[in-house]
C-alpha cells in the first residue's frame, strides 16, 4: 500500500509541475525525441527543491477583506485529486470575488496531505454557521452568479467548479497553495533524478504530459459533450515545448 501511494505522488509531481492541473495517473513513459532551462535535477544533484518552488517568483496575492463570522463559504471537496485541485482552486477565487473573509473546506485531507497549503482564510475544520446552498448550473461552465454572492451572509456551494475563470484573479495564490509537501517534492526530486541516470542525461527539462481517456471514451460521456485530445494535438503540443527549450526535453507521459 505504501509503494502504491508513492508511486501516485510520483507521477503526480511530475506532471503538476507543468499542468497546474493535472490529474493523477496510473501509468507512465519516458523517452527523449530530440536535443532540445535548467534541469530540476541533475546526476551531480545534492540539493532537493520542488520543481514548482523553483518557478515560482512573485509573492501570493492572499485574499485579504474585512473580517465577518457571518462571510463564509462552505465547500465540500469531492472525487479524486484533479477534481479537488478544481474545487479548492475555485472556492478561493469565489471568496475573493466575493469579498468574503473566511472559507471552509470540508474532505480537505487529501489536499493537505499532498500540498503546504497555509492561506489563513481557510479553515478545513467543520463548521456549525448556518448557510445557503447553490449549485453551478452546469459542469464545466463559469457560473457569473457565483462570482456575486452577498458576503454579508454564508453559502455552501456544490459542484465540480471546472473554470479557469474562477481563479484567473489570484493566480498566484493558487501556484502557492500548490506547492507540494516537503515529503513528496523531495520524493519526486529524487526519482526524476533515478531517470536522468537512466537515460545518462545530466542536463534537461522535465515536461509533463498528461492524456486523459478513461472515462471520457465512454458514449455516455462523448454524448454530452466530453472530448479526448486527438493525436495530432498531442504531437504539436510536444513539438512547441521541444523547440522552447535549449537543452534537452525529457517528456514524462502519463494516461
Amino acid at each position: 500500500m505504501a509503494l502504491k501511494y508513492y508511486i501516485r505522488f510520483v507521477r503526480l509531481a511530475v506532471v503538476v509541475m507543468v499542468f497546474l492541473m493535472g490529474w493523477l495517473s496510473y501509468s507512465k513513459t519516458f523517452f527523449v525525441p530530440t536535443e532540445v532551462t535548467t534541469c530540476f535535477v541533475t546526476t551531480e544533484a545534492t540539493t532537493v527543491v520542488s520543481p514548482i518552488q523553483m518557478n515560482y517568483t512573485n509573492r501570493p496575492n492572499y485574499i485579504r477583506t474585512r473580517r465577518s463570522d457571518s462571510s463564509t463559504l462552505k465547500i465540500g471537496l469531492k472525487m479524486r485529486l484533479g477534481n479537488m485541485m478544481f474545487q479548492y482552486a475555485s472556492i478561493l477565487g469565489i471568496a475573493a470575488m466575493g469579498k468574503f473573509s473566511n472559507v471552509v473546506v470540508e474532505n480537505g485531507e487529501r489536499l493537505k496531505e499532498i500540498f503546504s497549503l497555509s492561506n489563513t482564510n481557510v479553515s478545513f475544520s467543520a463548521s456549525n454557521v448556518s448557510s445557503t446552498s447553490i449549485s453551478e448550473k452546469a459542469c464545466c461552465i463559469f457560473d457569473k452568479r457565483l462570482g456575486t454572492l452577498n458576503n454579508s451572509l454564508s453559502f455552501r456551494v456544490d459542484g465540480y467548479l471546472q473554470s479557469w475563470r474562477y481563479f484567473e484573479a489570484i493566480r498566484d495564490t493558487v501556484r502557492k497553495e500548490f506547492t507540494f509537501s516537503t515529503q513528496i517534492s523531495n520524493k519526486a526530486c529524487f526519482r526524476l533524478h533515478d531517470v536522468l541516470k537512466t537515460l545518462n542525461i545530466t542536463n534537461a527539462t522535465f515536461v509533463g504530459v498528461h492524456i486523459r481517456r478513461g472515462d471520457f471514451t465512454y458514449e455516455s460521456f462523448k454524448n454530452v459533450g466530453y472530448l479526448t485530445a486527438p493525436l495530432e494535438y498531442i504531437i504539436k503540443s510536444m513539438n512547441i515545448f521541444a523547440n522552447l527549450y535549449a537543452n534537452r526535453t525529457v517528456f514524462v507521459i502519463c494516461f
